[in-house]
């Protein structure tokens, strides 16, 4: 009988919380069972605030740890500008041109360019909305039309800004990680 079907399934969601790793696999693994885990148990309302801490804490480091390998373009993704393609990424690094680019963020163990700054950019989105300060607002100070925005945040996530707004900051970076991890490729 499977982990989700069948009588008894919050004992066997439990069981699988307490240990995620029961056929010794790779620790990746267990981490992405963890994570699906915790969702059910979020959804069966039998999860304690312990565990919906530990997720959120574990979301938040692996996020950190994703963060960091690329710092170096922190300052060119920090003023929100959807503009901003590999070539310029590249130039900003000091390196020839986007294959170079490429290169430098497989050697990191991350995504595409595109599909990272998409994603970085829609939780930059989200922690600018959540600080009080509306889209409409700052696009509308900059200059910009709020649309513009509105229709990225529904091409990257294929949902509506309002679902990822509800959905929430710690979503939106699970699913980042998800997609990211997803595009890396091992060393």
């Amino acid at each position: 009988m499977g982990l989700w079907s069948g009588r008894g399934r919050a004992c066997r969601i439990n069981d699988a919380w307490e240990n995620p790793n029961p056929c010794g696999r790779s620790a990746k693994y267990a981490r992405r069972r963890q994570v699906v885990v915790a969702r059910l148990l979020l959804r069966s309302r039998r999860m304690t605030r312990t565990h919906a801490h530990e997720l959120a804490a574990n979301i938040q480091r692996w996020w950190s740890e994703y963060v960091a390998r690329f710092s170096e373009l922190h300052s060119l993704f920090a003023d929100l500008r959807l503009n901003v393609t590999a070539k310029r990424a590249a130039a900003f690094l000091g390196l020839a041109d986007s294959r170079a680019l490429e290169h430098w963020l497989r050697k990191r163990r991350l995504p595409p360019f595109r599909i990272l700054r998409d994603w970085y950019y829609l939780v930059l989105m989200l922690e600018r909305d959540g600080g009080g300060d509306a889209i409409a607002h700052w696009t509308l100070h900059d200059g910009t039309n709020p649309s513009v925005y509105y229709n990225f945040a529904r091409k990257v996530s294929q949902s509506t800004w309002t679902s990822v707004k509800s959905a929430g900051i710690l979503s939106a970076k699970e699913k980042a990680m998800q997609i990211w991890t997803a595009h890396t490729k091992s060393l």
